[in-house]
């Protein structure tokens, strides 16, 4: 499944490097990306979390790398999370039309994140969840932004110590709608 892309089915850690040829998909389990682990996601394909649980490291040198070789906007290449909380420390998410979309999550947790060269860092979709909004946006950092670095719709995240830089002209660090 990883080599080729498909669908996960049982809860799955990826613990070593990996090219990936087509969208992965997981769906109603947990996938956990161990430290020290680079995929490269070739021919426009994706990650997709649905209804599961997304984990991309765990301590402070994680050192993880999800390159997306180049952005595809027609296609919407990154990672792609539905009604799943993700997890994020210390990670790196790059060349990607959004770097992640978490659409309609309980919660998510970003701690260091660098997205790079995207048109979209996060794009978050109605997390703002019965009144309550247990996203947390901290220590991460923007860069290469060509529309958005964090873009909300419904959505009341915390966010505190991040940083944008370098968006083009029509680039905007922070949309909320």
């Amino acid at each position: 499944t990883i080599y080729t892309g498909g669908e996960f089915r049982q809860d799955e850690t990826i613990h070593k490097n990996e090219v990936i040829k087509k969208t992965l998909h997981m769906k109603n389990h947990k996938l956990t990306i161990a430290n020290g682990v680079s995929l490269e996601f070739q021919n426009a394909s994706k990650l997709i979390v649905e209804d599961g649980q997304l984990v991309i490291g765990d301590n402070d040198n994680t050192n993880i790398t999800l390159n997306f070789i180049n952005k595809n906007w027609s296609e919407n290449n990154g990672v792609f999370c539905y009604r799943s909380p993700v997890r994020i420390k210390n990670a790196t998410i790059k060349n990607a039309s959004c770097g992640l979309y978490s659409h309609i999550s309980p919660g998510d947790i970003i701690d260091g994140l660098k997205t790079d060269n995207s048109h979209t860092g996060i794009s978050l979709y109605y997390s703002y969840n019965n009144g309550i909004d247990n996203t947390i946006i901290r220590n991460s950092q923007f860069t290469n932004t060509q529309l958005w670095g964090i873009t909300m719709v419904g959505s009341k995240p915390v966010l505190h110590d991040n940083t944008f830089h370098n968006s083009e002209q029509t680039g905007t660090g922070i949309r909320a709608v």
